[in-house]
């Protein structure tokens, strides 16, 4: 179903092996169940905030109150775009375009990370084509 107040919500990149799409709250909850079950080896920290030493359960809330507190601050200056990884129907990671005074800088930063049983199987966030 359409939504005309979020239209980001509709927002898809497919290629022929996986899809980016924005989660609705059921996906979201199976995604914040894949970090749960492990992100990254023990002893590993590839990320500036240590949220995958937390334990599984607040690991998992950790993901969705992050989705959340991204769509809710969401302006046109500063924003962050979250994006399901999707293998099929199956949920594998997440992958997020951010910018901060973006009017002025026209830039963006990914930051991404997927399910430690989805590491080494050739699972890479597809870069879109870029057009003029």
């Amino acid at each position: 179903m359409p939504n005309d107040y979020w239209p980001l919500a509709q927002l898809k990149l497919a290629t022929s092996r996986l899809e980016l799409r924005v989660p609705n709250d059921e996906e979201l909850s199976e995604l914040a169940r894949v970090a749960a079950s492990g992100v990254h080896e023990l002893g590993e920290q590839p990320f500036l905030t240590p949220w995958t030493d937390l334990p599984p359960r607040e690991r998992a809330l950790h993901v969705m109150q992050q989705h959340w507190n991204r769509r809710g601050a969401w302006r046109v200056e500063d924003w962050a775009l979250e994006m399901g990884v999707f293998r099929g129907e199956q949920p594998v990671g997440i992958v997020t375009l951010k910018a901060r005074n973006f009017p002025v800088l026209r830039e963006v930063e990914t930051e991404s990370w997927l399910g430690l049983k989805f590491h080494r199987q050739g699972i890479s966030v597809p870069r879109p084509e870029r057009h003029c």
